[in-house]
């Protein structure tokens, strides 16, 4: 898609990638180049693995304790193998 700008010395529409006006001669500073396919595909891209990595790590998530009653019920038995070792 061929974009174009206001030539600051003539005001004729000119091409952003001219280096100079085709109208006046005016030398422009640096052409505007517009961002190619490449180049927004690559930035897209980008922004998408960043939200995909930060949903992926459960950002914005409580952090979860361990069951209490599975620590309850290890602590009873490790306290039921004390007792029998002791009764021997």
């Amino acid at each position: 898609m061929i974009t174009f700008s206001i030539c600051p010395a003539c005001s004729n529409h000119i091409r952003d990638d001219e280096a100079c006006c085709p109208f006046c001669g005016e030398v422009r500073a640096t052409p505007a180049l517009a961002p190619s396919k490449r180049t927004r595909l690559a930035v897209v891209t980008a922004k998408v693995i960043s939200v995909l990595s930060i949903a992926a790590c459960g950002y914005g998530l409580p952090p979860t304790l361990p069951d209490a009653s599975v620590d309850a019920h290890h602590a009873t038995d490790a306290h039921a193998a004390d007792a029998h070792v002791d009764a021997h």
